[in-house]
């Protein structure tokens, strides 16, 4: 989606909107709700490939995204830029978001569902024998 220019309706990258934005935006509206019901929680759901994400606020526009320096171009990784860095700010916003609740009860929690049978590898162009190796195996 990165490589092709794809955005949201309100013209973010769709990664960075569809991942960290409309989250994002529905716990701010749901805090207050969530406060009042407290015990509450909210578990915010990463990828263990936030790991490949870096967030460089220099470098970021809202429309395109993290900007790769020429020797991150010349070594791409089959991991989307946006998708890595998404899920990396979904793990310091749960972070912050925990620091900030906890006082009021309500527990955050980030997790990394791990290997899932989805459709996120579908724009993703990379040899048909490592899409084999993404299959399920049961």
């Amino acid at each position: 989606p990165m490589d092709k220019g794809m955005q949201t309706a309100d013209g973010a990258e769709v990664h960075f909107g569809v991942n960290h934005l409309g989250h994002f935006c529905l716990v701010d509206l749901l805090t207050p709700k969530l406060k009042a019901s407290a015990p509450s929680r909210v578990v915010v759901v990463s990828s263990s490939l936030m790991n490949a994400g870096k967030l460089d606020l220099d470098n970021f526009d809202l429309a395109s995204g993290r900007q790769l320096s020429p020797e991150e171009q010349q070594k791409r990784s089959f991991v989307p830029a946006g998708y890595a860095d998404s899920k990396l700010m979904n793990a310091l916003f749960a972070k912050e978001l925990g620091r900030r609740l906890g006082p009021s009860n309500v527990h955050v929690s980030c997790i990394c569902p791990g290997w899932c049978y989805t459709e996120l590898p579908r724009h993703v162009d990379f040899p048909w024998h490592r899409k084999l190796l993404m299959l399920p195996v049961t």
